[in-house]
């Protein structure tokens, strides 16, 4: 387990402009992420975010845990102790029954936490020698940098877009997008044997085979949003990929809460009423667009479809599923007009 900032919406350069705007400062808007996963890379667990506002404009309605993430908040966008507990006991309910071992380095938050929180005895906590997280921890030795590296290639895939469409991306870029992306690069770019190799690089795991660490070539798509007349000032790729301001140890740690802070944040959320925190933080995201109807929903499969059943034979999986998505979508139809049907009727 280990955590990280990301500078969630930071553009290559200081302006994303058509015209050139020296002075202005990069977009450091910041969220922090608490990954987790087993040395085969087939256990990965829900990536956490942690955030400064309770609910932004772009995560109203939407059900993030269905999308494979948790949203947390607190004051300064980061992990606390009160993170920390709630992510615990959330790892502890994960493994339930089985064996594990939990390795974290000695971060106070994590030792304020498991105080919080102990874990039961099938699960041992493996805390890492001081200062050696980034030879021993294996998120650390190329994991984390996968996830950021194939975070990023979304987010220069989507100004390009943008730029196409006469846009600005930083106006339109929301939470949403972020959390989209962190999900889709943690359960489906990041390879397992990448995992496994950051195991074995990490000495935790005996090294069998040497295994490659891979990640994508973002030079050329890199070089392809220098060339689009945007951008003026730009970084260098290594520093636009993994930003030094983002490292764990470059960010000022959570100051301790007090004890009533902390009783009081275990009585609210016992009885889910409440924060401990007060939500004075500005949320500057822009509305997000409405959810679509069932039959927008439908409509969109059925061209899905279409367009499948044209596909090579290989792509059959995808047709059937597909096709129970829009059986389901029809049912959910014609259950909520019945159950619209009889109320007007029982009136």
């Amino acid at each position: 387990m280990d955590e990280t900032g990301l500078f969630w919406r930071m553009p290559p350069s200081q302006s994303l402009s058509s015209a050139n705007r020296p002075g202005v400062k990069r977009d450091k808007s910041r969220v922090s992420i608490i990954c987790c996963v087993n040395a085969s890379g087939t256990d990965r667990l829900p990536i956490w975010v942690i955030g400064k506002a309770r609910m932004p404009r772009a995560l109203r309605n939407i059900n993030i845990p269905v999308m494979g993430a948790e949203w947390r908040w607190n004051k300064k966008a980061w992990v606390d102790q009160i993170v920390m507990r709630e992510w615990l006991l959330a790892f502890y309910n994960h493994i339930g029954k089985r064996a594990a071992l939990l390795t974290m380095d000695n971060f106070a938050a994590h030792l304020a936490g498991l105080e919080l929180a102990p874990p039961p005895p099938n699960i041992r906590i493996c805390w890492l020698p001081k200062n050696s997280t980034s030879q021993y921890q294996p998120l650390d030795q190329g994991i984390i940098q996968n996830l950021k590296i194939y975070y990023r290639k979304q987010w220069l895939k989507f100004i390009l877009y943008h730029y196409e469409c006469n846009q600005d991306p930083l106006q339109i870029v929301t939470l949403l997008d972020c959390i989209r992306w962190l999900v889709r690069a943690w359960n489906h770019d990041i390879l397992s044997t990448t995992i496994l190799a950051c195991f074995y690089k990490s000495t935790l795991v005996l090294n069998p085979v040497q295994l490659p660490i891979e990640s994508p070539n973002l030079s050329s798509l890199y070089g392809h949003v220098q060339q689009s007349g945007r951008l003026s000032n730009c970084m260098d790729i290594g520093n636009f990929l993994n930003p030094v301001e983002e490292s764990v140890d470059l960010i000022e740690s959570e100051e301790e809460l007090s004890s009533e802070t902390l009783l009081e944040h275990l009585i609210t959320g016992a009885s889910n009423t409440g924060d401990v925190y007060n939500d004075d933080q500005e949320d500057d995201s822009p509305e997000p667009a409405p959810l679509p109807k069932p039959l927008e929903a439908l409509n969109a499969v059925r061209l899905l479809i279409s367009y499948m059943e044209g596909q090579d034979v290989s792509r059959a999986s995808l047709l059937r599923s597909l096709e129970r998505l829009e059986r389901d979508l029809e049912s959910e139809i014609i259950t909520s007009r019945t159950q619209g049907t009889l109320d007007g009727w029982l009136r």
